[in-house]
């Protein structure tokens, strides 16, 4: 169909008539957002600055493992940070909008991260030094409020302390704080208390399940502890073979293999794909990492064992590739 001038005009006209009412729509959407959009801004500044943060913390310490809890940590710190700083800023303006466009706010592009390892701890290992040295700092991260009412920190530290757990700096304290969340979690969690897991026995009863869990935790942070202050460079560690009894510590730069004709496994920092390969079908180290072999039950041998047989995929990949 041909058309002519004046309904190509009229055509064109309604296009953007419509284009012009979603533009303002859209506009008045914004606006509305952004006038009302405290919280908003708190939300959107605070994922921001956390992936700032996270990007800072690998970069400095590359080992250094950022699990769902120190995640919640950094996020809630960076959000009590904000909503002080909106607090003060409501007072005075409106919206956002009204604040940065009188040249208030936080310049993203002048936050810096300095992250460093965490300062070692020589004072009096006591509940209310602990406290004094390090809540502040923790109340500044992440708070469970459920993990706090169920186990207040006061009674948690000393519990843990009396069953013969140090704190030897900050990352220490922040960890054991965090092992309440986790408890408070376990809870609803029967089947991992019959599950015989984690060196753990087999029960049905709660109170016996938090009991050894407890038990467990500080046996295991008692190991990573001991190994800190021998290699200052470890910073956790992997427990395997009968009853998860056999630790063995994690250091800079050091990684375990377990290794059969059929499979393998790495514990330790995480390699690219290629050193993987090299590493489990050619038995070739990876350039800067000492490699230890050891068995199912984490024994370290003393010899490596056989190479991984390569299958028809990853020769394949090699043809393709023209990798040797």
């Amino acid at each position: 169909m041909k058309l002519t001038k004046m309904t190509r005009a009229v055509c064109l006209l309604a296009a953007l008539g419509f284009s012009v009412v979603v533009l303002l729509r859209f506009y008045w959407q914004t606006q509305d957002r952004v006038a009302d959009s405290w919280d908003a801004w708190i939300d959107d500044r605070t994922e921001t600055w956390t992936e700032m943060d996270v990007a800072a913390r690998k970069k400095a310490i590359p080992r250094d493992s950022i699990d769902e809890n120190k995640l919640a940590n950094i996020r809630a710190g960076h959000r009590m940070d904000l909503e002080n700083f909106a607090a003060e800023m409501r007072a005075k303006y409106a919206s956002p909008a009204e604040m940065e466009a009188n040249g208030e706010g936080i310049r993203l592009d002048s936050i810096t991260y300095e992250i460093s390892e965490p300062e070692k701890y020589t004072g009096a290992q006591t509940v209310s030094a602990l406290m004094e040295a390090f809540d502040a700092q923790d109340r500044r991260g992440y708070t469970d409020a459920l993990a706090e009412s169920k186990y207040p920190r006061e009674e948690w530290l000393a519990l843990l302390l009396d069953k013969g757990l140090r704190v030897g700096d900050y990352s220490d304290y922040s960890l054991y704080m965090n092992l309440r969340s986790n408890l408070v979690h376990l809870e609803n969690e029967p089947r991992t208390w019959a599950s015989g897991r984690d060196g753990i026995p087999p029960t049905n009863d709660w109170g016996t399940f938090k009991e050894a869990y407890i038990n467990r935790q500080v046996w295991e942070c008692q190991q990573i502890f001991e190994a800190k202050q021998i290699d200052p460079s470890v910073w956790s560690g992997l427990f395997m073979g009968p009853g998860g009894r056999t630790f063995l510590p994690y250091s800079e730069g050091q990684i375990y293999v377990e290794r059969s004709e059929t499979s393998y496994a790495l514990y330790g920092p995480k390699l690219s794909e290629r050193q993987e390969r090299e590493l489990a079908y050619y038995g070739k180290s990876p350039d800067g990492y000492d490699v230890v072999y050891i068995d199912e039950n984490g024994n370290i041998l003393t010899e490596p064992p056989p190479t991984v047989s390569m299958p028809w995929y990853e020769t394949l990949w090699r043809v393709l590739s023209g990798t040797k």
